[in-house]
């Protein structure tokens, strides 16, 4: 059975995004439940296939703001399925301006857990 963890900054972001981007914050984490519930039924990561994926490196996974009508502001929502023992690491939400160092962070966070310092 899968379990959600929300790191820290995914905390603080989603507060600060809650303000100043409402419809984006709804949109991605509309996405994350599509996407955790094909976790819950059993799809392996690498294989769902949503059109608000992006694929990052060290299988990190960029959910974006895509699947709502009108125009948003682009979005990222960044997470890491650790298949192996079934948790979905929710780790930060961001934009186009802080994408890369967003993307450094997050590998950062990876190898962490990879190394066993990030615990659930």
């Amino acid at each position: 059975m899968w379990k959600l963890i929300r790191a820290e900054k995914f905390n603080r972001r989603l507060k600060e995004y809650s303000k100043n981007h409402p419809d984006e914050v709804l949109c991605v984490l509309d996405n994350l439940n599509k996407y955790f519930f094909m976790l819950e039924n059993g799809v392996k990561p690498r294989l769902i296939s949503m059109g608000c994926i992006h694929i990052e490196p060290k299988g990190i996974i960029a959910l974006d703001q895509k699947g709502s009508k009108g125009k948003l502001k682009q979005t990222r929502l960044y997470i890491y399925p650790d298949e192996e023992k079934e948790i979905l690491y929710v780790m930060t939400l961001g934009d186009k301006h802080s994408q890369s160092d967003d993307i450094k962070e997050c590998i950062k966070f990876v190898d962490d857990i990879r190394k066993g310092i990030i615990y659930e």
